[in-house]
């Protein structure tokens, strides 16, 4: 029996938390009962899910029992979503991406940080899922970072923000820092939207030898070569004014208000390279990152619907049409990040109350 068809026979409580050491076997056995119960109402209050007194009080206990911490919690749960990722022979994709975790009402809980406008009170959840490339299906939680944003001094200048050790912008770097490099034999692609677009997660991916697919938020300089000649431009206007290279539909999610779709595309790619900004934002080299950039546009969009548009860039060299389609596949699986079930983000769940 291989990995995978073995994990889909446990419970859920088995299977993410059955290797879990807290110190005491009791603690152990309760931690799995516990993500169970959870996993089966994952909606409503705690008293809602253990509606027994005794089940309550013992979850309290647990939580406030001091090796019940993130990690701990957290390690077992990533050790099988690993167990399966190197079991699986395909393209690994690891989609980041940062959700609140909202506990405004919550004022017994220590030591949140600022959500929202900041009249919130929470965590930053940076999650990173595993994600088979060919299949579509999520194996599970490769990492996942608690954040609490800092208070800002007053009088803080741009220079000392961009330096500050725990900025928030950095979570996109740190979530790859905790991601093992691939296999030789491998293939593994880091997927991001627009908010991980800066210059210190690029570097950083490109200085690893990991591979991307990021949607690009900023109009940043770059140089491509144009009739055999080195030419600076900005990146979007660049990516826009493109040669088609061909059409194909994908996918759109569904939104607020806007159900799910298809949408016929054009599509266009080329080579270029990016320049590093003049004053270094975070911890980067401050060298140039030789990239490709695809560019996505709707044709025929629906009345009164805004038509899709991506930017995308990756290190993973386009040298087709059909190239730039995996690479956009690649990018569409992102939306499951943006469904993220409940039972993945267990283990932060339970940390709420350990905080």
């Amino acid at each position: 029996m291989d990995a995978i068809s073995f994990a889909r026979r446990q419970t859920f409580g088995e299977a993410h938390f059955g290797n879990v050491d807290l110190g005491d076997h009791r603690r152990n056995a309760r931690l799995v009962q516990l993500a169970d119960r959870l996993i089966q109402h994952p909606g409503g209050t705690l008293p809602d899910k253990c509606e027994n007194p005794a089940d309550l009080k013992a979850l309290y206990r647990l939580m406030n029992t001091a090796a019940a911490t993130h990690e701990a919690i957290l390690k077992p749960s990533r050790e099988r979503t690993f167990d399966l990722i190197r079991a699986y022979s395909g393209t690994m994709l690891f989609i980041h991406d940062t959700t609140e975790l909202d506990y405004t009402g919550l004022l017994s809980v220590e030591g949140l940080g600022q959500i929202g406008n900041g009249g919130g009170r929470g965590y930053e959840c940076h999650n990173t899922l595993a994600v088979a490339a060919e299949t579509g299906e999520t194996l599970g939680l490769a990492g996942q970072i608690l954040f609490k944003r800092r208070k800002v001094p007053r009088g803080e200048k741009r220079s000392q923000a961009r330096d500050c050790p725990d900025r928030e912008s950095r979570l996109w770097k740190r979530g790859s820092e905790a991601l093992p490099a691939a296999p030789v034999d491998k293939k593994w692609v880091e997927v991001a939207d627009r908010g991980a677009d800066v210059t210190e997660f690029l570097d950083h991916l490109a200085a690893a030898g990991k591979l991307y697919v990021v949607r690009s938020k900023q109009n940043r300089k770059m140089e491509a070569e144009i009739d055999g000649k080195r030419e600076e431009f900005k990146l979007h206007d660049f990516a826009r004014a493109l040669p088609e290279g061909g059409r194909r539909t994908v996918p759109v999610a569904a939104r607020p208000g806007k159900p799910a779709r298809t949408a016929t595309v054009s599509i266009s790619w080329s080579p270029l390279t990016i320049i590093p900004p003049r004053q270094k934002r975070g911890e980067e080299r401050g060298v140039p990152l030789q990239v490709w950039v695809i560019y996505v546009q709707e044709l025929d969009p629906p009345k009164g619907v805004e038509p899709l548009e991506w930017i995308l860039l990756t290190n993973d060299a386009v040298r087709n049409f059909a190239d730039a389609c995996q690479r956009i596949d690649w990018y569409s699986t992102r939306w499951t990040i943006e469904v993220y079930q409940p039972e993945y983000a267990s283990s932060a769940r339970l940390y709420q109350l350990t905080a």
